[in-house]
């Protein structure tokens, strides 16, 4: 009784998700938002409450949070929790969870506006921003850009913005992951914000890794965070990957010498 209620009662439940799965689709590219030369303009010069162009008191709350602070990009985007979210603005690791399930649904168009946005940001500030905002200027999150990007190469033949990623990506490993205020004398990479202001130190340096967590005893850059290291591990190993797709044999074994001597 119990051998075939179960498999049956998973059955159905199954059905159901992917009945509300399919529904739900066309609401991944619906909840898409954009940090365009419009948005940023509206954010700043003509919300206030009462105003008669807002749409409603949502939208006042979102745009004064966000004045004077969102920063242009040049593709739109999702946000994580979608389009209700708190969030207007672009995270650097939330992205790659997002495009795992843009992968799995197909949508290839929203994973490489995602990449393009990420290449801007290292162009622009010389790393994948922890989100688009001024008050994130100075800091990033873990290093996922390059593997997400190989996920979707292997998937998508686009051999010119794979190129355009491999000279981006490898550029932010070493300008910002592997640069001076990056490493540390074990040879690895710690967490680091360059310079905010109104947030300690070493609390904004957390927020490299996965927010504020009390696992680093107070400062995240006296120790040579896991997650770091084996994200930058993953990153060397894209890049070898992308290097051999562009037939840059060299630079492959370059990239996979130094996932040797990290791990």
């Amino acid at each position: 009784m119990i051998a075939t209620t179960i498999p049956s009662t998973l059955h159905a439940r199954a059905s159901l998700w992917k009945e509300l799965d399919e529904a739900n689709r066309g609401a991944w590219l619906d909840a898409r938002r954009r940090a365009g030369e419009q948005e940023i303009r509206y954010t700043r010069d003509v919300i206030l409450p009462g105003n008669p162009d807002a749409q409603s008191e949502g939208e006042v709350d979102d745009a004064l949070g966000a004045r004077d602070t969102l920063l242009f990009l040049p593709h739109p985007y999702l946000t994580p929790g979608g389009k209700e979210a708190a969030f207007s603005e672009m995270y650097a690791w939330d992205t790659f969870f997002i495009n795992e399930g843009l992968r799995v649904h197909g949508f290839f168009d929203a994973i490489k506006d995602h990449i393009r946005n990420q290449l801007y940001m290292i162009d622009r500030y010389g790393m994948i921003l922890n989100g688009n905002r001024t008050y994130y200027l100075f800091r990033s999150q873990n290093p996922l850009g390059a593997e997400g990007a190989r996920r979707y190469f292997s998937t998508v033949s686009d051999k010119h913005l794979m190129m355009r990623a491999y000279a981006g990506f490898a550029s932010e490993y070493e300008g910002y992951w592997t640069a001076d205020h990056h490493m540390t004398p074990t040879g690895l990479s710690t967490a680091r914000d360059l310079g905010v202001k109104g947030l300690r130190a070493e609390l904004a340096a957390e927020a490299e890794v996965t927010d504020f967590t009390a696992v680093f005893e107070g400062d995240v850059r006296r120790c040579n965070p896991l997650m770091i290291n084996v994200f930058l591990a993953q990153c060397e190993e894209a890049l070898a990957w992308m290097a051999d797709q562009l037939g840059l044999r060299d630079e492959e074994d370059l990239w996979l010498g130094r996932r040797r001597e990290r791990i």
